[in-house]
């Protein structure tokens, strides 16, 4: 049985940013936290093996208490796993609030995207100048390092 969408009020909230312009923008927030979450993961696991080479560096393994510190890092790691769901969940949630919009307040909705879809684009524009700037910062270090090389050459010889 499918989920009806409720029907949603179109409020402002404090700071000046709509609802809608707050619910179009949970999906990516909340990839955002599951990727940062994915990361601690990992970076549960690296750390587990530093701790591991350590001790195994100053002498024997101490079987207890390596066994308490994978289950430290488990313990912690099946946290975020939990959290990383929980905003699965909660994408799904959003998805049916934006149904709900696209059916009670199309318009709204429609000028919310609009503006988030300019803003994107005036960011990626932004970012290809900057990376333009590298770019050219890029070619002027290597030719001066060129250059350091043929002044090198001539000191040697």
């Amino acid at each position: 049985m499918a989920t009806q969408p409720a029907p949603v009020e179109f409020t402002v909230v404090p700071g000046g940013q709509t609802e809608i312009e707050n619910t179009i923008d949970a999906p990516s927030k909340l990839t955002d936290a599951i990727e940062e979450f994915k990361q601690k993961i990992a970076d549960l696991e690296i750390g587990l093996a530093r701790w591991l080479r350590e001790n195994l560096r100053t002498g024997p393994l101490k079987v207890e208490s390596a066994i308490e510190e994978l289950k430290k890092t488990r313990s912690a790691q099946e946290a975020f796993n939990t959290s990383i769901n929980a905003c699965e969940e909660l994408r799904k949630i959003i998805e049916v609030l934006i149904e709900g919009l696209k059916q009670t307040q199309p318009e709204a909705l429609r000028t919310a995207v609009q503006a988030r879809v300019d803003q994107l684009e005036k960011q990626v524009l932004y970012e290809k100048e900057k990376e333009q700037v590298f770019k050219e910062q890029i070619s002027a270090f290597k030719r001066l390092l060129a250059g350091l090389k043929g002044d090198t050459a001539k000191t040697k010889s």
